[in-house]
């Protein structure tokens, strides 16, 4: 069944199952002068689509330069005799007619889709013209000359590609010191004419290994026929690179291919790709490239954040294979993979087949060749956290900029270049680099370039930096550029795109190796400049940060630094900070490295640059290396199998929602802040109207701090003065902005405090009666230096109180799905015989493997528990530190939590919680 369409779109009948005889094309009229368009569709209870086909044939006489026409066959039923080929689903079969039998029906071939009317130039960068190239007699030599005149030789930049004179329009490209210009009479399709343009610079840069002024002038005779060959009466033909070199070779060298192979590959299904390829080893190697666009303001705002990647393919595989590629692209993996958009393809993708179950099949040119470009705008896991600080005091300028590696340690980051611009009246610099890399200044760039050859993942870095200024009579304005870096960094995808099989198909079923390499390198990383933060000590913090300052410092507050105040900015009440705001704080953070008295602007620049930290000023003797614990005992074996699973199957995923929408609606949760205050008490009477219900002997209680928001703790009494701790923390906070900055704290740690509250509603439903008491803690002010729980394990401490161990949960919603889902286990500062009693939990009562992984100094509030001397473990989302960047911004929302994965952290709180509370006495 088919139809013949005109540009009025009406429909020429053309008959059941086949075209009607005899077939005629319809005359020009008034309402009839743009081109005809065939499209051809077949029924697959016919077969005589052959004989639908002749006809057209046959409707044009033989002889004359050919007209090339689409005929596209949707169901195959036999071969096309007569075409010699044998085609397959989503093919295009092409059969000539001669450019005389249409102009004789009165139709104007130059309106038809093409380059009509076309000339291709090519000049130096002086405007001489080194290759002219007529296809058509209306473009005379002349326009030539009104090329060079209105575009080369003018005074101003030239502002666009495309350039219309009258009614002739020039398109061109630059490249090296050559204009390629292409030129037109008639409205012709823009995006065709430069894909041309681009695709003869292709060609030329394969034949001649470079394309320009030189090379053209030593090969312009095999230029004019690879011109020739490409275009013919002003339409593309075959321009693939491997079937050219077939029969145009270069000069005194014959080809050795015979002619009817040569005819096959150019009119046959597959004109980039001989047939007779062989190979003694089968390989193919498939490189994923991706570029990273970053933009950040000085205020932490992510202006731009994309990445533009391409799949690069080197194949060599013998014979006609047909390969299977597949991503793990959002569409293929039911909306879990990695959204990815404006994809591109090469010619040999079945795009039928893309569209309908997203696999990529093809069969690949021989060589290497661009298989693939792709956008991704959504989730980029950016391989850097950069924080650059810079304050102009007078005539000099202090710079200050920290790096730290996103990626895993495993994977390095190398070729790194980290460009840092000065004003242009620097006269001399004096720079310190501590840990990798070395810096110079360019005077001429006007910039510090700080070379990193090689930077291990999760590792940081810094560079501090004074530039002397030159003294001028008049100032000039410095337009402060931003800090741009180049990096390359093997085996990691910002997008997280990943290759998930390849496969080779081929008659000879041959064995083949497949290859696959990842690459992720700088495209725009710039991040504009931190200015005027006014803190003295911001250097040797950062420096103290990665572990290089070991003396110690005075213990006690030195050369107070004045805090500037909002100027006009009025905040309402509940943006307010607290009376903490004016008092320096004693922070530690490093084991390694004694604390030292900051201001809140300082601690400000800690969190910014990821630096975790303990804020110790009121437990201070917690941190005495003499501290001991309660000595504790763990169950060895686990004995509470029937009574935790009677308990697990209460749970439900039902709660997390109920609860997170309006915990999230706080505008924050900032912990020295009024919204800080109102959420605690929120939640303090949701956990006492559950209590209320329950049977067992629970109490709600709050515990005040010196900052505005409260701990809450619910204890369910056991039969012993032994207590158990299972604990989240309940503040949030804005990198950037923490008093008045949005921060919904969906997963930091939103997640965590309904995980503890599902364990605590099903305990009580199940009247749970522990033998040693069983507390559930929500901690205030972890966010500004783990300042709730240390306070709480302090007094725990002070009062002797027997705590057995404590297992904490921060952060338990967010699941990238292009990782193993996993439950992820904090090694460092935790407790070894309490992470393994963790483990047997998960194995017994999840679904979810347990992976370690290192958290850094003052991760999280279980820090607290282990400095006090108190067994404590931390359990995690993932085995990966960095996973959610959504987090201390206004984007952690619950649309980015999965709540089944949440629930294993439940089951894991109600297990430790059955096991552990009724467990023997110590």
């Amino acid at each position: 069944d088919g139809f013949l369409a005109n540009s009025t779109q009406d429909d020429f009948p053309v008959g059941e199952g086949g075209l009607r005889e005899p077939f005629k094309m319809p005359k020009k009229t008034n309402t009839n002068d743009m081109p005809i368009y065939f499209n051809f569709r077949l029924s697959t209870d016919n077969d005589n689509y052959l004989s639908a086909a002749q006809t057209v044939q046959k409707s044009c006489s033989a002889g004359g330069p050919n007209l090339r026409f689409k005929y596209k066959a949707k169901i195959i039923l036999k071969a096309i005799s007569w075409l010699g080929i044998k085609p397959v689903i989503s093919d295009t079969i092409s059969f000539a007619c001669p450019v005389s039998e249409i102009e004789s029906l009165g139709i104007n071939i130059s309106d038809l889709t093409g380059l009509a009317g076309v000339a291709v130039f090519i000049y130096n960068q002086k405007g001489e013209v080194l290759i002219s190239r007529l296809y058509r007699h209306d473009v005379k030599r002349s326009v030539a000359d009104v090329f060079r005149v209105h575009v080369i030789a003018s005074v101003g930049a030239v502002r666009s590609p495309v350039t219309t004179l009258g009614s002739t329009t020039f398109f061109h490209i630059r490249y090296d010191n050559l204009w390629i210009c292409a030129v037109a009479r008639h409205n012709v399709n823009a995006a065709l004419v430069f894909e041309f343009l681009y695709r003869v610079l292709g060609l030329g840069v394969s034949y001649f290994g470079r394309f320009d002024e030189s090379a053209v002038k030593s090969n312009f005779v095999l230029v004019y026929e690879l011109l020739d060959e490409v275009l013919d009466f002003g339409y593309p033909q075959n321009m693939e690179v491997d079937t050219l070199k077939l029969y145009v070779t270069t000069e005194s060298v014959r080809s050795r291919v015979e002619a009817p192979k040569i005819t096959m590959q150019a009119t046959g299904a597959t004109t980039w790709r001989r047939q007779d390829i062989s190979y003694k080893k089968n390989e193919a190697f498939v490189d994923v490239i991706e570029a990273v666009n970053l933009l950040v303001s000085a205020k932490g705002t992510v202006l731009r954040s994309d990445v533009q990647g391409q799949i690069v393919m080197r194949s060599f595989l013998s014979g006609m294979p047909e390969c299977k590629f597949g991503l793990n692209d959002k569409l293929q993996m039911d909306h879990a993979g990695v959204d990815i958009a404006d994809c591109q393809f090469h010619q040999c993708v079945r795009l039928g087949k893309f569209d309908v179950d997203r696999t990529i099949s093809f069969i690949p040119p021989d060589g290497e060749f661009e298989l693939m470009r792709y956008r991704a705008a959504d989730n980029i896991n950016l391989p850097f956290k950069v924080l650059p600080v810079v304050r102009e005091r007078g005539r000099t300028v202090e710079y200050e900029v920290l790096i730290k590696a996103n990626f895993s340690a495993k994977l390095c980051a190398t070729n790194m270049v980290v460009t840092v611009p000065t004003p242009p009246s620097a006269t001399t610099c004096r720079i310190k680099v501590t840990g990798a890399g070395k810096a110079k200044y360019d005077p001429e760039g006007n910039a510090l370039v700080w070379r990193i050859s090689r930077l291990q993942g999760l590792q940081e870095t810094s560079l501090t930096a004074v530039v002397d200024l030159a003294p001028m009579a008049k100032p000039v304005v410095w337009s402060r550029p931003p800090i741009s870096l180049d990096f390359q960094v093997l085996m990691f995808t910002a997008s997280g795109l990943l290759v998930r099989f390849l496969k080779v198909f081929e008659k000879s079923n041959y064995h083949s190796v497949k290859w696959v390499r990842y690459m992720t390198k700088a495209g725009s990383y710039q991040l504009r400049y931190i200015f005027n933060m006014r803190v003295a000590l911001v250097a040797l913090a950062l420096v103290a940060a990665v572990g290089a300052v070991q003396h110690a410092f005075a213990p006690g507050p030195v050369g107070h630094t004045s805090v500037e105040s909002h100027g006009d900015v009025r905040m309402s009440a509940e943006f307010q900070p607290g009376s903490l705001y004016n008092t320096r704080r004693l922070i530690k953070v490093s084991e390694h490295v004694r604390a030292r008295w900051m201001s809140l602007d300082a601690i400000l620049v800690l969190r910014q640059a990821g630096v975790r930290f303990m804020d110790i000023t009121d437990a201070q003797d917690l941190h005495n290396l003499s501290v001991t614990g309660y000595e504790s005992t763990l169950p060895v074996e686990l004995s509470q199998g029937d009574a935790v699973n009677k308990t697990l199957a209460l749970l439900s995923t039902d709660l997390y929602g109920l609860v997170l929408e309006p915990f999230t609606a706080f505008h924050n949760r900032y912990y020295d802040s009024e919204n800080g205050r109102k959420s605690s008490k929120w939640l303090q009477a949701q956990i006492e109207e559950m209590v209320e219900t329950a049977n067992a002997n629970v109490t709600v209680s709050s515990v005040e701090h010196r900052f505005k928001q409260p701990s809450v703790v619910a204890r369910i009494h056991g039969q012993s003065d032994e207590i158990v701790v299972v604990s989240a923390h309940q503040d949030s906070v804005n990198m950037w902005l923490p008093w008045f900055g949005r921060a919904s704290g969906a997963d930091d740690d939103g997640s965590g405090t309904v995980t503890i509250l599902e364990a605590l509603r099903v305990l009580l439903e199940s009247d749970f009666a522990p033998r040693r008491t069983v507390e559930l803690h929500w901690y205030a002010g972890e966010e500004g230096g783990l300042l709730g729980s240390q306070a709480i394990a302090k007094q725990y401490k002070d009062e002797g109180r027997k705590v057995v161990a404590n297992l904490h949960f921060d952060m338990t919603g967010f699941w990238k799905r292009t990782e193993p889902e996993v439950i992820g286990l904090v090694a460092d500062r935790t407790d070894p015989e309490t992470r393994d009693l963790v483990k047997k939990l998960a194995r017994a009562y999840t679904r979810l493997e347990t992976r370690e992984f290192e958290c850094g100094y003052g991760c999280s509030d279980h820090a607290s528990w282990n400095q006090a001397g108190f067994r404590s473990a931390m359990a995690f989302e993932s085995d990966q530190l960095e996973a959610n960047t959504h987090i201390h911004s206004p984007e952690d929302t619950v649309a980015t939590l999965d709540f089944n994965h949440m629930l294993e952290f439940s089951k894991l709180a109600v297990a430790f919680a059955y096991e552990v509370g009724n467990a023997k006495a110590s």
